[in-house]
C-alpha cells in the first residue's frame, strides 16, 4: 500500500469515527472544539488501525489523558469503551491480518455501523 493510500485511509477512518460520535466528544459531550479521533489500540497494530470500532472521538485534552494513562484514563475506558468492546478489540488485536488492500479497507470503513 502506498503512503498516499495510507494517509487517505487514516483520514477516512478519523472522519467516520467523528461522524459516528455525532461530531462531539464521547467522554464530555462537548462539540464546539477541535475533536480528535483516537485509537483504543495504537496505529501500530495493523489489524486494528482502520477498524472503526477501535476508535473514539475525544477532545484533545481527553485524548492526552487517555493516551498517557493519566487520571481520567480508566474513566474514559469504562464510560466510552466498555468492557465488552474492549474484550472484542483485545481478541482482534491478537490476530494477524495479512494482505490488507486499500479498496477492502476503504469499503469496510465506509460501510461500518454501530
Amino acid at each position: 500500500m502506498t503512503r498516499t493510500e495510507i494517509k487517505k485511509l487514516d483520514k477516512l477512518w478519523a472522519d467516520k469515527v467523528k461522524e459516528l460520535a455525532g461530531w462531539k466528544c464521547e467522554y464530555s459531550g462537548v462539540s464546539n472544539c477541535v475533536l480528535n479521533a483516537c485509537h483504543i489500540y495504537g496505529r501500530r497494530n495493523r489489524t486494528l488501525r482502520w477498524n472503526v470500532e477501535n476508535g473514539m472521538c475525544l477532545t484533545y485534552r481527553w485524548h492526552m489523558e487517555y493516551d498517557h494513562h493519566l487520571p481520567a484514563h480508566e474513566d474514559i475506558r469504562r464510560e466510552v469503551i466498555g468492557e465488552e468492546r474492549l474484550k472484542r478489540l483485545q481478541d482482534l488485536a491478537r490476530t494477524i491480518t495479512k494482505n490488507q488492500d486499500y479498496e477492502t479497507i476503504r469499503n469496510d470503513i465506509d460501510n461500518f455501523t454501530r
